[in-house]
Order: C-alpha cells, then structure tokens, then sequence
C-alpha cells in the first residue's frame, strides 16, 4: 500500500515537473516572440513617424461645399476646411477666406473641389461704378444671373457696335437687367438709346460670355453723338475719353450705316418683329420649363461623356429668370 502510494506521489511530482517546465518554456517563448513582435511594432511606428515627419504640419485649405458657376460670388456659408499636409500644400490653395469678398468664380467649381487662386478672378469696382437698370429691345432668352454680356446696337442692315463690354448680370427683371456700370458706360447706354428713338430700324441686344474667367472683354466702338462726346469730355468721373478725331470718323461712318429708305424700313421691321416673336414664344416655353439652358447644356454634355462609359449622366437643374423684352420699331 505505501509502495503504491509512493508511486502515485512519484507520478504527480513528475507531472507538477512537467507542467511546470512547459509553462516555463512556452513563457520564454512567448516573451521572445512579443519581444519581437514588438521590435517589428517599433520598426513600423518609426517608419509611420519618419513619413509624417515628411508630410510636415497640417494647413487648413478651403473647399467647396456646393457646384459654383463661373461669375458666381463665393460665399462663406458655401465653404468648408480640409486639413492638407504642408508638404502637400501649392501656393494655389485658399487659406485665408477673406480673399473672396473681393472675387468672382473663375471657372465652374464641381463640389467638393478645393478652391485655387486660378479659379478666381477680380470683382472690379471702380469709385464712379454704379448699380444701373439697362432695357434693351431684347434680351438673350436664357439669359442669366452672374452671367457677363456685352450690350450691342444694331444698325439697320445689320453692323453692329458695341456699347457696353463685358457687364455682369446682378439681376434679370422683367423687362430690364440690372448691372454695375461706370460713368462711361451710363453715356455710352445713353447715347445709344437716343440713337435707336431717332433712328427706325435700329435695335438694342445683348450678348452672352460662353467662360467670361477665361475670355478678355471685347473692345468697345460705339461712336457716341457730338453732344455726348462733349458731356464725356466734361465729366470728371470718366478717366479717359478715345481721341476726338477717331471718334468723329467712326460717327460719320455709324451715321451712314443709319442712312435708310422707307421701303427698306418696311421690310426690316417686320422681319425683326417675326423674330421677337419667336424669341418671345422660346422665353415662354423657358419659363414653362423651369429649366436653364446653361444647365440643359451642361447636362447634354454629362449625358454625352457617361453615353461612353455606359452610364447615365445626369445634369444639375435650377430656376432662373429668362426674359425677352420685345419692342416695336420706332418706325411703326
């Protein structure tokens, strides 16, 4: 019975041994593997730590929250800031929001974009500039908000001079369209309107920028009257008048361009009137639609890139005021 006894303790002396030798070895064990795991864990912090390093501080840079048109003001409640790594940063990136009290979207910003110094240009306004209503015997149909035009009077064969260059559109009324305009610009329109009361056969227009960022304003060479170039040279609000004798010269030649017979008159009206009328019938089938024509091409643009991919492009839609005046010849 002790001999069996003995036996036993025997075996769970050499058990307790044997468990105790295993939990020591897989301990050493284990130890050299977190030891290693944790010198590799070392080697890829220092490598995360040298490559931030590289990045360098962070810089807030602005972004867009919203699609943004060329012409358009950038407002601040449209914008957000993203962290961008230092170097990772251009000069190009917006860091300070006040630039935009004084600037224009260059071009279309998709949402989401980061807003660049290349993708504003300047909103110009000089001490003599003024807010100004301006008619015209029409108006392009889709004409819109922010967008920039040159406002035109047409002789009665067709030569046309330009009045007013690369105006942007504050607002689009109903029979008028409000803008900012310098002390030139106001004689200018005034002269211009006298010219077509007195002149049947003659209209009023105006035309719109396709990427008014990129493009450069087109000359002006309206002559204005004798009258008014006078009252020009007399202003001390208007900078620079063009000299006298070019401006006598290209009256002479406009007046000629004026020179019109009944019969002529006749035919010119009418045929201008069928054409205000189909532009009036467009501006109503416009407003009917509640769509922009500026978004209707940008979305047949989309629909035309996605035809190749096989997807379904589709284009942003907003309201907007298009509008036609129409107006009689002075004529009728």
């Amino acid at each position: 019975m002790n001999f069996r006894d003995n036996k036993l303790k025997i075996i769970a002396v050499l058990v307790i041994f044997i468990l105790i030798v295993t939990n020591i070895t897989m301990f050493v064990l284990n130890k050299r593997k977190l030891a290693k795991i944790e010198e590799e864990h070392q080697i890829v912090i220092s490598s995360l730590e040298s490559e931030l390093s590289n990045y360098g501080n962070a810089v807030n840079v602005y972004f867009t929250t919203k699609r943004i048109r060329a012409g358009e003001p950038i407002n601040k409640e449209d914008l957000i800031t993203e962290v961008v790594p230092s170097s990772m940063f251009s000069t190009e990136y917006i860091t300070n929001d006040k630039i935009f009290d004084t600037t224009l979207a260059k071009v279309d910003i998709q949402p989401r974009s980061p807003i660049l110094n290349s993708m504003l240009m300047p909103e110009l306004v000089y001490d003599g500039d003024r807010y100004f209503d301006i008619v015209a015997d029409n108006f392009p149909v889709h004409l819109e908000e922010n967008q920039f035009i040159d406002y035109v009077l047409t002789a009665p064969f067709g030569e046309q001079y330009i009045v007013m260059s690369k105006k942007r559109v504050l607002k689009v009324e109903q029979n008028s369209v409000f803008i900012q305009a310098t002390q030139e610009d106001m004689t200018r329109y005034s002269s211009a309107l006298i010219d077509a009361f007195l002149n049947p056969g003659t209209t009023l227009s105006a035309t719109i920028y396709v990427e008014p960022g990129l493009q450069n304003a087109a000359k002006v060479y309206y002559p204005v009257s004798e009258k008014i170039l006078r009252n020009m040279e007399l202003n001390p609000n208007i900078v620079e008048v063009a000299q006298k004798d070019v401006l006598e010269r290209r009256r002479q030649i406009f007046m000629a361009s004026l020179d019109i017979n009944e019969t002529e008159q006749a035919f010119i009206s009418a045929g201008r009137q069928a054409v205000f009328q189909k532009l009036l019938a467009d501006m109503q089938e416009v407003r009917a639609r509640g769509t922009s024509t500026m978004d209707e091409v940008k979305g047949l643009e989309s629909n035309i890139e996605t035809e190749d991919t096989g997807e379904e492009g589709t284009g942003d839609t907003e309201n907007a005021e298009n509008n036609v005046e129409v107006g009689e010849d002075t004529g009728e």
